[in-house]
């Protein structure tokens, strides 16, 4: 629950600072930048304008490859993300189990989480959660590095400063980090005396004992859970009358499949659409509140999801939903711990319950049945 919590933290911290991530022509008025460490601008590449898209690129599928000439922003979601051989004018948003950037260069900023996220090529910011990051060798980050994961893996150049938040972070004698590394841990530090690096502060993370933190991990998760559902299915039970007449149990599998479509939708429209209003002159309050909204939902999806399936086993004793409801949404949790299919599993339940929420709000049901109570 914490990491979850930490990505969607940093999730916010990676839109809000959209309108302030530069392209490599901002480096210009920049004196103290060593631009022959640096990589060549996008611009001055070799490049088949015939080959290139001018407009921002949507991509969502289990395996998402982008090896084109993109003169906009990428948007990519999946189970396996790549970008190899790319050429990008603008932002990248990924999020996906595994992340590879190869061989590409960026001209914006990167905004990415995953399981594993992988770098090489160049770009200009970095802003990443992970189980496990590598800056590659022949990774150059042209500004700065903000990094919050398991296993952090330094080997490339980084233009200036590079912030970590890690249980494990190592600097390889490759490692060239113009500006101040700063990291936060619970042990110093695997750096290479060879690594140049401008300045290093260090600060100690309390130290824990790691079967205890896991095993109050573990039982945190489930009571969180339990009662995160408990207050949404009394919510929808007791509040919102026509939930019980939105679904049948006779079409589970075709409502299942359009759920996840709309929820997809929800998953990708909502935060374009307040990165836009953030960034506009009149819309940023507007903007950031919808964010705020979106992360709150994406976090209760699972518990939407959970109160959906009660009602299709029972549509009128309310404690034998809300019963159902906490069950199922234990299941669900114990299923996230199955390595590879459990993370899929549970992203799969968390886009019908947006879906769920989407049909909640905007579906109109006829003959709505309406208790007397």
């Amino acid at each position: 629950m914490k990491k979850v919590m930490g990505m969607l933290t940093l999730m916010v911290m990676m839109f809000s600072t959209i309108s302030l991530a530069a392209y490599p022509e901002d480096l210009e008025d920049i004196e103290d930048v060593n631009y022959d460490d640096l990589i060549q601008l996008i611009s001055q590449e070799p490049m088949d304008e015939s080959k290139m898209i001018q407009d921002d690129v949507y991509a969502l599928d289990q395996d998402v490859v982008i090896d084109k000439i993109v003169d906009g922003n990428v948007y990519a979601m999946g189970q396996n993300v790549k970008i190899e051989g790319a050429n990008i004018f603008g932002n990248v948003f990924v999020m996906a189990e595994k992340v590879e950037i190869v061989n590409s260069q960026i001209g914006g900023s990167v905004f990415a989480m995953g399981e594993t996220v992988n770098f090489s090529g160049s770009m200009n910011d970095v802003y990443v959660a992970g189980n496990r990051v590598n800056f590659n060798q022949d990774c150059s980050v042209w500004r700065n590095a903000k990094v919050s994961g398991g296993t952090i893996n330094v080997n490339g150049e980084i233009g200036r400063d590079f912030t970590a938040f890690a249980e494990t972070l190592n600097v390889a004698e490759t490692a060239k980090i113009t500006g101040k590394l700063n990291y936060s841990s619970d042990k110093e530090g695997t750096i290479s005396e060879n690594a140049q690096i401008g300045d290093v502060a260090f600060e100690q993370a309390e130290p824990n004992n790691t079967y205890q933190k896991k095993t109050g991990d573990y039982v945190f998760d489930f009571i969180t859970i339990i009662a995160r559902t408990l207050v949404i299915a009394v919510i929808i039970v007791f509040l919102v009358k026509k939930f019980k007449n939105l679904y049948t149990k006779e079409n589970g599998l075709s409502e299942y499949l359009k759920s996840i479509g709309k929820g997809i939708g929800v998953l990708i429209v909502v935060p374009v659409i307040s990165v836009l209003l953030m960034i506009s002159l009149i819309g940023a309050g507007l903007g950031v509140s919808l964010l705020a909204i979106y992360i709150v939902i994406v976090y209760l999806a699972t518990s939407i999801f959970a109160v959906e399936v009660a009602y299709r086993f029972e549509k009128e004793n309310k404690a034998k939903i809300i019963g159902i409801a906490i069950l199922v949404s234990i299941i669900v949790k114990a299923i996230s711990f199955i390595p590879t299919i459990g993370g899929t599993i549970v992203f799969l339940t968390s886009l019908i319950g947006l879906g769920t929420l989407f049909d909640m709000i905007f579906k109109k049901v006829k003959n709505e049945a309406i208790d007397g109570e």
